[in-house]
């Protein structure tokens, strides 16, 4: 009862936050694995399917790497690197049917609960992220990305609901004409609101379950994507390593 009570709740502050028309359904279904790597280091892999409901169409695959490094209990350094691959309606952009885009972020993650000992209670982590988007038909996409998610730590060992909100600062989102040069200006473009729950099947499977609202900070309606995360961690096995060592 409990978990549906906090799920409620995380809906109906998100639906509070988010103040916009409705635009598109889509979807971003996701595989990934983990790797569990000694001296606090993890590496994953992902691959990532998006489709447009609205518009019945498949919109991108997306392939991931991205690596973390665990320095303190509350901070985490990390980066990624993403290879997507997208539709290209009629090959109106270079006569192929699929059209490709890179992207680069590095970043850190703060959980001031574990910080400060209540982490016992809840996890609420701060990510500040740098990312920096290649694609040709474009001119370079350069983000400042502000995260701040909350788990409440339950008593079920299965369900870790979760809701998180997100910033998307572009630096160069336009340019004008200053004098004889063009300047480029920054701009809040979009906030993102997002309500879930992760469910362990154990140590190594799980998924998660969510709903985003990509609210955009311009006249373009808000779009609701159903996300869905299927994990597996390979763990490191300290005891098989330690005994093969005595």
């Amino acid at each position: 009862m409990k978990n549906i009570l906090s799920t409620l709740f995380f809906v109906g502050a998100i639906g509070l936050g988010a103040d916009a028309q409705m635009g598109d359904v889509l979807s971003r279904t996701t595989i990934e694995a983990k790797f569990d790597l000694p001296k606090k280091f993890t590496l994953g892999l992902a691959i990532q399917s998006r489709y447009d409901f609205t518009t019945s169409s498949y919109n991108r695959t997306l392939y991931t790497f991205d690596a973390s490094y665990d320095a303190t209990k509350w901070l985490r350094i990390n980066g990624s690197f993403r290879h997507a691959f997208q539709t290209n309606p009629n090959a109106l952009l270079d006569g192929k049917a699929l059209t490709s885009r890179y992207r680069f972020s590095g970043g850190i993650r703060l959980n001031p609960a574990a910080l400060c000992g209540f982490d016992k209670y809840v996890n609420i982590y701060l990510s500040s992220t740098y990312q920096f988007e290649d694609f040709k038909f474009k001119r370079a996409q350069l983000y400042w990305r502000n995260k701040l998610t909350i788990k409440p730590n339950l008593k079920s060992k299965i369900f870790k609901p979760y809701i998180s909100a997100e910033s998307f600062y572009r630096f160069n989102q336009y340019y004008y004409l200053l004098g004889n040069a063009f300047v480029t200006q920054g701009l809040m473009n979009e906030m993102r609101y997002e309500v879930g729950t992760q469910i362990d099947f154990n140590k190594k499977n799980s998924i998660e379950l969510g709903i985003m609202l990509r609210d955009y900070q311009t006249k373009k309606n808000t779009d609701l994507v159903i996300c869905v995360t299927y994990s597996h961690t390979f763990l490191k096995n300290r005891k098989s390593k330690s005994k093969a060592s005595q």
